[in-house]
């Protein structure tokens, strides 16, 4: 592997350097990202560059032979980098990492205050500051046979517990160049607890994606470009509701900001879009709140199909967990009138995804709450034909088509297609969920045969889902 790749250079003393995460690669990790920076005409005066590294799952025996090294030797290495040419020249540089990339940084910058005086902004997306309990899973699972780098990141390790007492020591509560520690609102691999608490509110964002899908962005209008481009401007900071919502989403009572709004919403003191409605259910969600959650909801249907869909799940949920007959019928009635608004749109890939993802909740709801087979089996049929759309297919496009074929009639085709939805590597809670539904559909159709092969499918979850590609 190439350590450094130049994605655009220039006559300048600036360079912004990408660092990607654990079992990643610089194209893998960021796709188009570097390259969507480089068009910015207001970043001209910086060169941007890619760094890579060795690393993945289980590199050899520990403590014999291993062909990826350990954090400390990375953080080394990344320095090294930094201070021969081509960057040994450069007085103003700025890191955007992901993932374990963060570790590696931060560690870098402890031990060599060199490299402070000339690092002028640093990015961590989705890293696991505090640890990752996860990796205590996989250590404990292959032993000896696990790499240093997982080793490394658990969350009581030596090398986290060192860290941050470093990096406390070194910088205090305000580090000396422009901070951002950036969670995904929907990464379920690196949660907030350990992503944002370890830094002061002041230096927290969030923004749309999961823990790989928040560093691919689309195009140059995407929350990450925008962010990155306004503190290298030195520029306002793309601002509004939606980021402090995005935020209480994940952290609930300790984003006060964001916790407002959403309470103001509730009580119907404040205004929100769609995006924003969901945003701001989901925050009073995580503060307990899940009454005002499901009444803004409620008294916001006529936004969209979003905001019914979300709540449909939310009612889905409490039947499921409470039995009520009531929601069932609720949870039903919001899913078609969502459909129906869905199908009536223009086809565009928003609208497969609205109509794949309600026709299957309805055929859930069909055969599982009031066991109409024939009805479960039209919405099956409709559900599989929209899913088939999908471009490309992700993991609940797919997932879709595995439950579809159970309602059809055909466990081999459904197998098959969750096989395929394990094989994505999908976030452990994704995987959780497809798979509860699943035995669920297969215990209300009365065959425990394939209700086994389920559970032995999905519990516990792959050990591919939990080594998520960074």
């Amino acid at each position: 592997m190439n350590t450094l790749t130049p994605i655009r250079t220039c006559q300048s003393t600036s360079a912004v350097v990408f660092l990607h995460g654990f079992s990643g690669d610089p194209d893998g990790t960021w796709a188009h990202f570097p390259y969507l920076l480089g068009l910015e005409q207001s970043l001209a005066a910086w060169n941007i560059l890619t760094f890579g590294y060795n690393t993945s799952l289980l590199p050899g025996t520990r403590g014999v032979w291993s062909a990826d090294p350990d954090l400390p030797t990375l953080s080394t290495l990344f320095f090294t980098e930094l201070d021969i040419p081509p960057l040994c020249d450069c007085t103003d540089i700025a890191v955007v990492a992901h993932s374990m990339g963060g570790l590696i940084v931060q560690r870098s910058l402890i031990d060599n205050p060199n490299l402070t005086k000339k690092m002028r902004h640093l990015f961590l997306f989705g890293t696991p500051s505090a640890g990752i309990r996860k990796a205590n899973f996989l250590a404990r699972l292959f032993g000896p046979f696990v790499g240093e780098q997982v080793h490394n990141m658990e969350a009581k390790s030596s090398f986290v517990t060192q860290l941050r007492a470093g990096w406390d020591k070194t910088f205090g509560p305000d580090p000396p160049f422009q901070f951002y520690t950036i969670a995904g609102d929907k990464d379920q691999f690196v949660t907030p607890d350990t992503a944002l608490e370890p830094f002061a509110p002041k230096y927290r964002r969030v923004v749309v994606g999961d823990h790989l899908s928040m560093v691919k962005p689309k195009d140059a209008t995407a929350d990450v470009v925008r962010l990155l481009v306004s503190a290298l401007t030195r520029s306002a900071e793309p601002a509004g509701p939606m980021s402090e919502l995005r935020l209480a989403a994940e952290l609930g009572n300790q984003a006060p900001e964001g916790m407002a709004i959403a309470r103001a919403a509730a009580a119907g003191r404040r205004q929100l879009t769609e995006a924003g409605v969901v945003e701001a259910a989901l925050a009073l969600d995580r503060a307990g709140q899940q009454p005002e959650a499901v009444r803004l909801l409620e008294s916001n249907q006529q936004l969209g199909t979003d905001v019914k869909g979300t709540l449909a799940g939310r009612i889905k949920r409490r039947w499921v967990q409470e039995g009520q007959e009531g929601d069932a019928y609720w949870a039903l009635g919001l899913y078609e009138s969502a459909l129906q608004t869905a199908r009536s749109q223009p086809e565009t890939q928003d609208t497969i995804d609205q109509i794949f993802y309600h026709a299957i909740n309805v055929a859930f709801l069909k055969q599982v709450a009031f066991g109409e087979a024939a009805a479960a089996r039209e919405m099956a049929g409709l559900a599989l034909m929209y899913a088939k759309k999908k471009q490309p297919p992700d993991v609940w496009s797919v997932a879709t088509e595995a439950e579809a074929w159970l309602y059809l009639g055909d466990e081999q085709k459904a197998l098959e297609k969750y096989r395929q939805v394990i094989a994505m590597s999908p976030e452990k809670w994704k995987l959780m969920s497809t798979g509860q539904q699943a035995q669920q559909i297969a215990r209300k159709l009365g065959n425990t045969a394939l209700q086994e092969q389920l559970r032995n499918m999905f519990e516990p979850p792959p050990i591919g889902s939990l080594a998520a590609t960074s």
